[in-house]
């Protein structure tokens, strides 16, 4: 599949000029972590031959082991951090492609999956997830000259692409998004300022930032700070986070000692500090270097990739990117050219653009350490007046007690007080462990309150938050709230309320909450599935279907967010009329299960467990074992009526019926078994911005919903799948004609932290017409069948094995609509392999995908397919409400 696997950041492309400004630091002789590259060249039919060589390319990775093993060698550390980058083998044949190298291709990341696995292949290695691919390709008319996706230190491989060139400064750049680093950017002001906002007067100038290798500028000077703490060199505790006017002692950025880096925060703009200490061959003046974290918006950035000027604009994420000031005499060209110094020097003070701060520096004890002195001007402005959230979300104890976003604008929030009625009651929230870091907070969470924190009981609240300086906010309007800490009580039993052939209708008569009631009670399958659910405040009443059926887990919520779960057996099974043993004058009802008897019947079946006897019209007695169980009362209708449940136990025993002129259904028999509860508390689903457009709104109807999911699921847009900019049928076939008449696309990724997925999705898209749609499911038919044929298809002109796996016969087998196409394969082969099951169905002009990719050739369970087979046919019965 292409690009359905792609989560990559803004910038997947290098574009770099060579120019040699710094010399190289010698490293230590050998890494503890060794990482292995191999080499190989693509080719074509009509192609040039590289400019460059295999060899030369070979020759070039010494360089590569030099530098990174110097990047990543600290002084002083007890630890062996370094990196070093051993050649491994070398394709003897250029690897031949079915046509051109595409430069811009959207679908990188599954061609170059698909060439990692042939490639390695022909170098008989079968185990290479954890080895690095350069591939050589020939002039393409390429704007740049490597490409790499940015990928994380702590994984071993990658791969990249080189265009044309074996040059070791761009194998070592390219390596660096391997290992999860971004591009040292400029700010640079038209102006002449050292710093400002984000504007026309003040850019940001992709690669010009040339103070490590991760600019455009060939340089073997140590990696920036920002990078060393990307990539795990730098820990949090070696980061001083600086909010008040003091003098901070800061070490050399390649000097595992102390504090190596000093963050700020300026209101909506932070900084990174580092001193680059004097050092043996390097150009520029030992001093502090400062470098902006908060990205510039898409209108306001130089760059030679047009890909770089049409992205949207960036998020409060933390950036893999970062944006060196020029304090000195620094300067950079667009062709790549760089001279001058950045740093500022120890006679110096810069002030940044808010006019609030100012730095400078005196030297320390020895060249290895700095004394930073930063001046603030006094803050004196209180917090913001708080405001409290939407009481309707306080059913979950980790919402935050205030709105969104609450903050101290000058510098940060220490603690906050609230007035439980006239009580004033100091509270220091507990930090988040698993904070989303931003480019504002990238080291610990602001401290938020909770609910979870307030005290329990009834009265009324009001809020005021403390700042750092020791300015207080206003206190908030008055609440009157409840705050209860009470878990729900379960019970295990249960009465059949209802039932026909297919459902019984089952109520948990013992589970309620005698706080603040019930708000949601649900039950989920082993995939995390949300297959039943009910918001009864007690005694919840569900449907045992199919779906239901396939559950493991229960849990339920009070409404504060107190919740219990246990593990759950559902079954439903009905025993039609025609299954019975009978005696008398019987005939089967037409188009029905059911028999009808006839003057004095009976009709006998042997079952164990608990059972309700579905009777229709007539009149019946219902006994066990000669003991009379249940009596139906004479009826003219005949509509489904059902006695009573009867408990037999767990030994099979005769159910006998016995009456006149009755209809005989059949027998329902419902279990539902639930194991020891454990406490649990509730958590909000993700909020989804893209939920506000009106077609996104509309298409969120047919795939994935978020409550589809139990809570910890992240159920939200993937990169640009909101847009038509990616493929949508792109199944054994890099080009499908009919992506061309999409008008709306709408393609979710479902993710979770330790998810045993490699891809879980779901897709919607709506063609221009309902013709459109019937073109795109004839072209996915014809493109199956070839590939079926072929044993594979070709994407971005390399041949990808597909291998495919019968599907299982569903208990439940449907026809999905008249336009569905239901697959399970391996595609690709050893390392890179990956099982694929997929869902293809339309209706009208509404197309829907489920996808589910997992790692390697494992066969998926066929009780796993199964499960998400019903999940499918949840998704046709929502496109046939189209």
């Amino acid at each position: 599949m292409r690009n359905k696997l792609n989560f990559l950041g803004r910038r997947l492309i290098t574009f770099l000029a060579i120019f040699v400004l710094f010399a190289s630091v010698a490293p230590s002789a050998q890494a503890a972590d060794q990482r292995v590259i191999d080499i190989a060249e693509l080719t074509w039919t009509g192609a040039p031959r590289p400019a460059v060589t295999l060899a030369d390319l070979q020759n070039s990775l010494n360089e590569v082991r030099t530098d990174w093993l110097s990047f990543t060698t600290l002084e002083g550390s007890t630890n062996d951090s370094s990196i070093e980058f051993t050649f491994g083998r070398s394709l003897s044949e250029p690897l031949r492609l079915n046509s051109k190298f595409q430069c811009e291709a959207t679908n990188f990341t599954t061609f170059i999956s698909s060439v990692r696995s042939e490639v390695y292949r022909q170098l008989g290695i079968s185990d290479f997830k954890d080895r690095y691919l350069v591939l050589l390709v020939p002039n393409s008319g390429c704007i740049w000259s490597g490409r790499a996706l940015v990928g994380e230190a702590k994984t071993k491989g990658g791969s990249v692409v080189l265009h044309n060139t074996a040059s070791s400064f761009i194998i070592t750049h390219e390596l660096g998004h391997s290992l999860g680093l971004g591009h040292s950017n400029l700010l640079r002001c038209a102006s002449g300022a050292y710093d400002g906002a984000w504007s026309n007067d003040c850019k940001g100038v992709e690669y010009g930032g040339s103070i490590d290798v991760m600019g455009n500028v060939d340089t073997s000077s140590p990696l920036s700070v920002y990078h060393q703490w990307r990539m795990g060199l730098l820990d949090k505790s070696e980061i001083y986070q600086s909010w008040l006017n003091e003098k901070v002692t800061l070490s050399a950025s390649d000097v595992k000692q102390g504090n190596r880096a000093i963050f700020l925060r300026d209101g909506n703009t932070s900084y990174w500090l580092e001193y680059r200490r004097p050092r043996a061959g390097i150009t520029y003046n030992p001093g502090i270097v400062i470098y902006r974290g908060d990205p510039p918006p898409t209108g306001f950035v130089e760059s030679p990739n047009p890909i770089d000027l049409t992205q949207a604009n960036p998020g409060q994420g933390v950036s893999t990117d970062i944006w060196m000031l020029n304090l000195d005499s620094y300067t950079y060209s667009s062709n790549g050219r760089a001279s001058g110094s950045m740093t500022l020097g120890a006679s110096k003070s810069v002030t940044l653009q808010s006019k609030n701060i100012s730095v400078s520096f005196t030297p320390g004890k020895d060249a290895n350490s700095v004394e930073v002195t930063i001046d603030r001007k006094a803050d004196q402005t209180p917090p913001p007046l708080p405001l409290l959230s939407e009481i309707q979300f306080w059913q979950f104890p980790d919402f935050p007690v205030l709105q969104n976003g609450y903050d101290d604008k000058e510098t940060a929030i220490s603690y906050y007080e609230i007035k439980k009625d006239e009580e004033i009651i100091k509270i220091e929230p507990e930090l988040d462990k698993d904070f989303f870091p931003t480019y504002l907070s990238p080291l610990r969470p602001t401290p938020t309150l909770k609910v979870r924190e307030l005290p329990e009981g009834k009265y009324s609240l009001q809020v005021r938050a403390i700042d750092i300086w020791g300015n207080t906010s206003q206190w908030s309007a008055v609440r009157k709230i409840s705050i209860d800490r009470g878990a729900p009580i379960f019970g295990t039993n249960y009465r059949v309320l209802d039932a026909n052939e297919s459902t019984a209708k089952v109520v948990l008569t013992d589970l309620r909450d005698p706080g603040s009631g019930l708000c949601e009670t649900v039950m989920i399958n082993p995939e995390g599935v949300v297959v039943a659910r009910s918001t009864a405040s007690s005694a919840p009443t569900f449907d045992l279907s199919p779906l239901a059926n396939s559950a493991s887990k229960i849990q339920t919520f009070d409404c504060l967010g107190n919740g219990r779960q246990a593990s759950i057996s559902a079954n439903y099974t009905f025993t039609a009329g025609k299954e019975f043993r009978t005696l008398g004058k019987w005939k089967a009802l037409p188009n029905s299960s059911a028999m009808q008897c006839f003057g004095k019947c009976i009709a006998n079946f042997s079952i164990d467990g608990t059972v309700s006897v579905a009777l229709g019209s007539g009149s019946a007695a219902v006994s066990v074992a000669g003991k009379e169980v249940a009596r139906f009362a004479p009826s003219t209708k005949t509509t489904f009526r059902l006695s009573d449940p009867i408990t037999i136990g767990r030994s099979k025993r005769s159910v006998k019926v016995e009456g006149q002129n009755f209809i005989l259904y059949g027998l329902s028999k419902a279990s539902l078994q639930i194991g020891q509860s454990t406490t649990i508390f509730r958590t909000n689903f993700p909020e989804d911005p893209s939920l506000t457009d009106p077609i996104q709104k509309t298409l969120s109807n047919y795939g994935f919903r978020a409550n589809d999911f139990e809570q910890g699921w992240f159920v939200l847009p993937m990169g640009g799948g909101t847009t038509l900019n990616d493929p949508t049928l792109d199944f054994c076939n890099s080009k499908y004609l009919s992506d061309e008449k999409r008008l709306y696309r709408r393609q979710l990724a479902i993710t979770k932290v330790g998810s045993p997925y490699l891809f879980l999705s779901s897709e919607v898209v709506q063609y221009i017409s309902e013709d459109a749609a019937k073109e795109a499911y004839a072209e996915l038919i014809s493109n199956a069948k070839k590939c079926i044929i072929d044993g594979g298809g070709t994407e971005s002109g390399a041949f990808t094995k597909y291998s495919f796996i019968p599907l299982p016969k569903s208990k439940d087998p449907y026809l999905a609509t008249n336009s569905s196409f239901f697959v399970n394969a391996t595609i690709g082969e050893a390392a890179s392999a990956r099982t694929l099951l997929a869902f293809y169905q339309f209706n009208g002009d509404i197309f829907t995908g489920l996808y589910v990719v997992t790692p390697g050739a494992k066969n998926i369970s066929e009780a796993e397919i199964n499960r998400w087979n019903l999940m499918a046919k949840v998704f046709s019965d929502r496109i046939k409400q189209n």
